[in-house]
């Protein structure tokens, strides 16, 4: 099983997505034509968690424009996912909603 985590900025304008990428190590930014924005993405670990947060300050963006996504790849349908601790950290700080993707792979790939 296959555990990934990110918090997303999910309505960045050109400059605050150019300033992530530049001020939160491992960070990136895409745009996305339909929203006319930049998704900005972080994986999830405690050494991001300062400058994230300044990030997130200093830019004023509301909660409802932040996630954390949790994404599985398992070659289980059934299985018990242990969140990684970093999530429930981060929810201190930032309370934001949480967004899972579970994803059942076959063996025979």
């Amino acid at each position: 099983m296959n555990v990934e985590v990110s918090f997303r900025f999910l309505s960045l304008n050109k400059l605050q997505a150019h300033t992530l990428e530049r001020e939160v190590a491992n960070s990136s930014a895409r745009y996305v034509e339909d929203k006319n924005c930049y998704v900005g993405t972080i994986p999830l670990t405690e050494d991001i968690f300062d400058p994230l947060m300044i990030f997130f300050e200093r830019q004023q963006i509301a909660l409802s424009n932040c996630d954390i996504f949790l994404s599985v790849l398992s070659s289980k349908d059934t299985n018990i996912v242990d969140v990684p601790t970093s999530v429930n950290k981060m929810l201190k700080h930032i309370n934001c909603k949480l967004v899972f993707s579970y994803t059942a792979v076959s063996n025979d790939l």
